[in-house]
């Protein structure tokens, strides 16, 4: 029987390879045969999705990809190698998921209002990453949290999230724009602290999180 593979446009151990690996092995048991979980990181997604709309149209080969591909990029290239209305068909919505920023621990901020405040202070000083390069959702919510409060933040721009998060960790960028998925565990050992989101959600999964709305912040709601 022919393998299933579900193609992910990120690296391995962000949020949308950890759903991607979470229904892949349910599948195999429901269907009883193998899908496997394939990465090609890259272009900002367009790697993947190309491979996919390339790929024989036989229902075996199926793209796992934040929405961004399909609204925020036909937006933001001139040119694609691929139609996002022609050569695609959506299957079902996977998985809701928030943006939050994450902190280095060392970082003297409990609030979102205090890492405003400190940003103020240090015009381009604190630098930051986020996952899905510069057309996904965080990069475009960090870009709208500094046009709202005008803050100055230093952006650096990683392949992979797996790489952002240990770099942050280790405090060589101070914070990171993230899905909660893929930050979530460090979170909950307390490594690094997570502000913004949704209140409610993240009160019964964090105690390290704080609200963007009580921290002063309601521009990216």
């Amino acid at each position: 029987m022919k393998t299933v593979r579900l193609v992910v446009s990120n690296a391995p151990g962000v949020s949308t390879d950890i759903i991607a690996r979470a229904i892949a092995s349910r599948m195999q048991v429901m269907w009883n045969q193998a899908v496997v979980v394939e990465n090609r990181a890259g272009a900002n997604g367009i790697i993947a999705t190309e491979y996919v709309a390339k790929a024989a149209p036989d229902g075996y080969t199926l793209l796992v990809h934040p929405a961004g591909v399909f609204t925020f990029h036909p937006a933001l290239y001139e040119k694609l190698p691929f139609d996002v209305f022609r050569d695609f068909l959506p299957i079902s919505k996977l998985a809701a998921s928030i943006i939050w920023i994450v902190v280095n621990p060392s970082l003297p901020v409990k609030t979102v209002a205090d890492l405003l405040a400190l940003a103020k202070s240090q015009p381009k000083k604190l630098s930051y990453a986020t996952v899905g390069g510069t057309v996904g959702l965080p990069y475009i919510s960090s870009v709208l949290m500094q046009n709202v409060t005008g803050i100055e933040l230093l952006y650096v721009n990683y392949k992979g999230g797996n790489q952002a998060g240990i770099d942050l960790l280790g405090g060589q960028i101070q914070l990171m724009f993230d899905a909660t998925a893929g930050s979530m565990p460090h979170v909950r050992a307390g490594r690094p602290a997570g502000f913004g989101g949704d209140d409610a959600y993240k009160d019964s999964r964090s105690t390290r999180g704080a609200d963007y709305r009580r921290g002063g912040h309601t521009g990216n709601d």
